[in-house]
């Protein structure tokens, strides 16, 4: 018996869709290329991801910026 294993490829449109939305210059066809061919939920959940990874690393870097720092 055969599992399916996910398309890791597959992964990579909905980051770059993602992380060009955050840049903000993503326009023209290429944007509407990407909203005609990529599922809204993976894009959703793709942003949400990424968004707590950004703070995440944020949180990270104050925690080590402010234990350097002189009390």
């Amino acid at each position: 018996m055969e599992t399916e294993q996910p398309d890791r490829q597959s992964v990579l449109p909905y980051l770059q869709a993602v992380a060009w939305s955050f840049l903000g210059i993503r326009r023209g066809a290429r944007a509407r290329d990407d909203m005609s061919r990529l599922r809204p939920l993976p894009l959703v959940l793709t942003g949400l991801a990424l968004a707590a990874a950004f703070v995440g690393l944020l949180l990270v870097v104050v925690h080590f910026a402010a234990a350097g720092a002189p009390a």
